[in-house]
């Protein structure tokens, strides 16, 4: 994968479906996106796909999740579906970077928390958390009720990061609980 240069999903399956879970996710959003650009993309991680889109991921999570719900029952690989704004090497000072270039997306009115996944990589947890934290000059820390989530994915040598809502990450398994809910 390229330095940066692209955005799209993270989906997560069971090991092993990976190229299974490719290609249904990549029906899924080929099914909403018409006429939009879309690739798919195996990780170093066992487990993990990425799908790039050329749309902000965060845009189609409503639609994403109105598609889901109508078709859960043809979803068989695909578990999670996470958006990724940028994409770059794992390297500390280029994910406090990209972290600093979309902190403007945090108001002083919202409440945030980092939520980082590590995979494959020996970077400290507490120093990315200190690092990427100090990124972020606008809301308040809380990690209990926080209404945006700067979230770190480290996948070995890359790192896919995002400023998203809490309800904008997709769980196939919490849909399908939730399938009779109203809310949904």
């Amino acid at each position: 994968m390229k330095e940066c240069d692209f955005r799209g999903l993270l989906v997560s399956c069971e090991c092993g479906f990976e190229r299974d879970t490719a290609s249904e996710a990549w029906w899924v959003l080929s099914s909403l996106l018409e006429h939009k650009t879309i690739d798919a993309d195996l990780t170093e991680v066992r487990g993990l796909v990425f799908i790039k889109v050329d749309t902000d991921p965060r845009q189609i999570m409503g639609d994403l999740r109105e598609f889901l719900v109508k078709n859960l029952d043809e979803i068989r690989y695909c578990l999670k579906f996470i958006p990724i704004q940028d994409w770059c090497k794992t390297d500390l000072n280029l994910i406090c970077k990209k972290v600093a270039e979309n902190s403007n997306e945090i108001s002083e009115a919202d409440r945030w928390r980092i939520v980082l996944n590590k995979r494959y990589n020996s970077l400290k947890r507490k120093d990315i958390v200190n690092q990427v934290a100090m990124q972020i000059p606008h809301g308040k820390v809380d990690l209990n009720n926080p209404n945006k989530i700067v979230r770190i994915e480290i996948v070995g040598k890359n790192t896919g990061i995002s400023i998203h809502q809490p309800d904008q990450i997709l769980s196939i398994e919490k849909l399908r609980r939730n399938r009779g809910n109203a809310y949904l």
